[in-house]
Order: C-alpha cells, then structure tokens, then sequence
C-alpha cells in the first residue's frame, strides 16, 4: 500500500515554504529530499509545514536533514505533537518555530 504525501509550495523565493501532509516514510521521503533541489529553493530561508503530516518517522528526519543541509535557516512550522517529540528525541528541537 502506497503511503499518501501531499507537499504544496505556499512561498518562494525567500522563504521558501512548502507544506506537508500525509505520513513521510520510506516510501516517499525521496520526495522530500528532492525539495533541496527545487528551483524555487533559493538556499536561503526554507520553512516546512508539517501540521497536516500524520506520521513521520526516522526516514523523515533523514530527509528534513538533507534539505537542511541545502538552506542557510531551516525552519519546521507547526509540528503536531507527536512530530515535535519526535524532533526533540533527535536533538532537533531548535529547527521548531512554534514547539
């Protein structure tokens, strides 16, 4: 069974923010990665919406790291509950804008 990821740019150039829904897993987090790569990612501000992500484990922390790692700031805005917790067990709690 496929996993559903929905990602929407809301923003760009600088931030770019982009929005996810759905569950970030094995199956898609290719996806996210690809985000760093994204024309409209002018490696500067990157922001993240994960309010409507519905799960996310340690392959999504992989891929927020990849892109991370492509953004001068990287921010994640509105983690539901069990994705700040899941942030803050990685020692990733600063990139949360609103914990």
């Amino acid at each position: 069974m496929d996993r559903l990821l929905s990602i929407k740019i809301v923003e760009y150039p600088d931030p770019f923010v982009v929005q996810l829904s759905g569950e970030i897993d094995l199956v898609n987090d290719q996806e996210v990665i690809d985000l760093g790569d994204h024309p409209h990612n002018a490696h500067g501000v990157v922001e993240v919406d994960i309010s409507g992500v519905t799960f996310m484990g340690s392959a999504a922390i992989q891929a927020l790291l990849i892109v991370a790692a492509t953004a001068e700031n990287f921010r994640v805005r509105h983690p539901r509950t069990i994705a700040s917790q899941l942030l803050r067990i990685a020692g990733l709690d600063a990139w949360m804008q609103d914990p």
